[in-house]
């Protein structure tokens, strides 16, 4: 399982830990790691956002490899609370649109080293990360290691260069159920009405998480925003509007 550019990086670290979202691509790299023969952690961040059936599937990851998932929320970062603009330390609210996600910036990137902190983590732990080069743009231009990234840890992407088919296949040859959502018809794992999901993934939103939905359609009201019926599209949701035309949302 393990090539030579793999041991390569492996033989500077003494533990892995793998930011794990309960997607495919995290599994993945859940399951590579537990070849290296080094310590293990999974750390998942939970935004208040996650999908419903994500805790049933954790206890499956948990039991299927033997490895526990830590789950951390930080108080008073949970993605109602940032959209609100009641985040300690946070000037203003917000609500997720493409390219400016202060959920994810706070919750799986700032808190994400909070908690590397509050859990002694030793410097010489490497972080993996389930990207891969054919996603996006973006991530085929990023390297396999990077020395250092937000989390404040060395960073490996031992999948950079799989494709869809590679990370489907290896789950299967090691017996690995991906996530449910996978099975009904979501093409990921991510926050309910992720800002990153496509139309039909936000359609399928609403087919398999109702109740989340209307708590969101809610929040939206709340804070200012129009509200937006089921059978969104990505545009209606997100309004297709420079985000600072709203009185109660602002860029940052």
């Amino acid at each position: 399982m393990l090539v030579d550019r793999d041991r390569q990086v492996l033989a500077l670290f003494s533990e892995i830990v793998v930011s794990f979202s309960a997607g495919k691509d995290s599994l993945a790299c859940l399951r590579w790691a537990l070849e290296t023969g080094k310590r293990v952690r999974a750390i998942l961040a939970d935004t208040g956002n996650e999908p419903p059936d994500t805790p049933d599937y954790l206890r499956y990851v948990e039991q299927a490899l033997g490895v526990p998932v830590e789950v951390y929320q930080r108080e008073g970062h949970t993605f109602a609370e940032i959209v609100r603009g009641r985040t300690v330390g946070q000037q203003r609210g917000m609500w997720p649109i493409p390219g400016r996600c202060l959920v994810s910036r706070t919750v799986k990137q700032d808190d994400f080293k909070w908690y590397l902190k509050q859990t002694d983590t030793p410097d010489n732990a490497l972080l993996v990360l389930g990207q891969r080069a054919s996603e996006s743009k973006r991530r085929a231009t990023l390297p396999d290691f990077s020395p250092t990234v937000r989390s404040g840890l060395p960073c490996y992407r031992p999948i950079l260069d799989w494709s869809l088919d590679d990370v489907f296949t290896f789950l299967g040859r090691q017996g690995l159920q991906a996530h449910p959502a996978y099975a009904n018809g979501r093409k990921r794992v991510g926050c309910v009405w992720c800002v990153n999901s496509a139309h039909d993934d936000l359609v399928r939103d609403e087919q398999l998480y109702p109740e989340r939905c209307a708590e969101l359609r809610a929040l939206r009201a709340e804070i200012g925003l129009a509200s937006t019926p089921p059978g969104i599209s990505q545009g209606e949701l997100f309004s297709e509007q420079d985000v600072c035309r709203y009185d109660a949302v602002h860029c940052e």
